[in-house]
C-alpha cells in the first residue's frame, strides 16, 4: 500500500534553535501511529508542521504525493483533520454549530449548508456520541466529552488523516479510554489513518500499528511497538529503568517502571551482587516480576519446579534463567525434584513467593523444608 504521508529530512527552527532534526517518514493509508518520546523531543512540533502551523526550514512533507504547503487551505482541510491538545472556546456555540464548522471546506463563499452537510455531520456525531450533546453549549461540556466533539469536529471535515496532538493528557482514565476506543474504531471500520501524540507508553503500545520514538528532535525508532517498545530503546531515551514484557491478555508489549530498591529501602547496593546466587521458588505468574527486577539487578537466578507453559517459566526462558522444568499439568517427577533441591542446595538465598500449592507443586515445598 502506498504512502498517504511522506515527510523528506524536514529540520524546524525556533530562532537558532534546531527542534527537529532530518526527520524521514512514511506513513501508509489506514495506519494508527503513535509518536512517544520525552518532554521537548519535538512531538509537538513534528504535527505542528505535518499540519502546517509551522513550516520547516528544510524538506518536504508530501499529503498524497503533493506538497502540502502547495495546497490551498480548502484542500489540506479536506485531507487532513487536526485536534490540539488545548482548545478555548470565546463564544457559546452549541455542539452542532462547533461540528457543522468541519463542513467549512466544502462550502464556497457565503453558501449555506444542505441536507447533505447535515447527513454528514449527524453521521460524525453518532460515530462519537455526540450526538445527545448536539444543542448543549460547548461550555457545559466535561473535557471527555469536549475533546469528542472536536474529533466529531475534524470528522465533518471528511479528512484521510486525523492528527491529534496528546488528546487525553488532562482527562479522566474512563475518558482516556473512551477517546483512544473511539479512534481505534474509526480507523479500522472507516480506515481513516490516525497520527497521535501520546505520553502513555502503555496506551501507545496497545492501540497503535505503529510506534514513532523521538530523542532531542530526531525519530530514534521507528515501527511496530514490539520492535520499539523494549529495555534499550527506553533507557537511551528516557534515562530511566523500565521493565517490558508481554501483557498477558493482550500480548502487547507492557513496560513497568523499576526502582532501585536499595534506594526505596535507604540501604547501599549489595556489594559483589553478580556473584549472588538465587532460587526462586514461584508459578501461575506470581514470580515473573520479582525475576525481571532481579534479573534486571544482575542477580544469578534459578528457579523451578515450573510446569512448561507456565507464565513463571516462560519469563525464565526470555530472560535466560536456568529452570527446573516439567512437562505441561504433571505433578513433579523424582528426577525434577532432585534436580530443583541441587539448584536450591547450591544458592546463597531461596526466596518463596506468595503461591498457592496443591498435588501437582508441593514437592517445591517439601525440598525447601529439607534443607532448612
Amino acid at each position: 500500500m502506498s504512502a498517504i504521508l511522506e515527510i523528506d529530512d524536514i529540520c524546524c527552527r525556533y530562532g537558532s534553535y534546531n527542534v527537529l532534526k532530518e526527520i524521514k517518514l512514511s506513513i501508509k493509508k489506514g495506519d494508527f501511529v503513535s509518536i512517544i518520546g520525552p518532554n521537548g523531543s519535538g512531538k509537538s512540533t513534528l504535527l505542528k508542521t505535518i499540519t502546517r502551523f509551522i513550516r520547516p526550514v528544510k524538506g518536504v512533507v508530501f499529503i498524497d504525493n503533493i506538497n502540502a504547503f502547495k495546497l490551498t487551505d480548502k484542500q489540506f482541510a479536506k485531507k487532513v483533520g487536526f485536534v490540539s491538545q488545548n482548545y478555548h472556546f470565546n463564544f457559546d456555540f452549541t455542539v452542532e454549530d462547533i461540528i457543522l464548522m468541519g463542513r467549512n471546506p466544502h462550502l464556497n463563499l457565503l453558501e449555506k449548508e444542505d441536507l447533505k452537510d447535515y447527513k454528514i455531520i449527524e453521521d460524525a456525531m453518532i460515530l462519537t456520541d455526540t450526538f445527545k450533546l448536539k444543542n448543549k453549549k460547548i461550555t457545559q461540556l466535561s473535557g471527555g466529552e469536549a475533546q469528542r466533539v472536536l474529533i466529531a469536529r475534524a470528522l465533518a471535515q471528511e479528512p484521510e488523516i486525523l492528527i491529534l496532538d496528546e488528546p487525553i493528557s488532562h482527562l479522566d482514565i474512563n475518558y482516556k479510554f473512551e477517546i483512544l476506543e473511539l479512534l481505534k474504531n474509526m480507523n479500522q471500520k472507516n480506515k481513516i489513518t490516525i497520527i497521535i501524540a501520546l505520553h502513555d507508553i502503555n496506551l501507545a503500545s496497545y492501540y497503535s500499528k505503529k510506534i514513532i520514538l523521538l530523542k532531542e528532535g530526531s525519530i530514534f525508532a521507528a515501527g511496530e511497538p514490539e520492535d520499539i517498545i523494549n529495555n534499550r530503546n527506553l533507557k537511551k531515551v528516557f534515562d530511566v529503568d523500565f521493565d517490558v514484557a508481554a501483557h498477558p491478555i493482550t500480548n502487547k508489549p507492557y513496560i513497568t517502571f523499576v526502582p532501585d530498591i536499595s534506594v526505596i529501602n535507604n540501604k547501599e547496593p549489595i556489594s559483589d551482587k553478580n556473584i549472588i546466587k538465587i532460587h526462586v521458588i514461584g508459578g501461575g505468574g506470581q514470580a515473573s516480576f520479582l525475576m525481571r527486577n532481579l534479573h534486571n539487578k544482575g542477580y544469578i537466578l534459578t528457579t523451578g519446579v515450573l510446569n512448561i507453559g507456565d507464565s513463571d517459566w516462560k519469563t525464565a526462558k526470555q530472560l535466560n534463567i536456568k529452570v527446573v522444568e516439567e512437562a505441561p499439568f504433571a505433578p513433579i517427577s523424582k528426577a525434577r525434584f532432585v534436580e530443583n533441591l541441587n539448584l536450591m542446595r547450591s544458592s546463597d538465598l531461596i526466596i518463596l513467593e506468595n503461591i498457592p500449592f496443591g498435588h501437582g507443586n508441593t514437592a517445591n515445598l517439601e525440598g525447601l523444608l529439607r534443607i532448612m
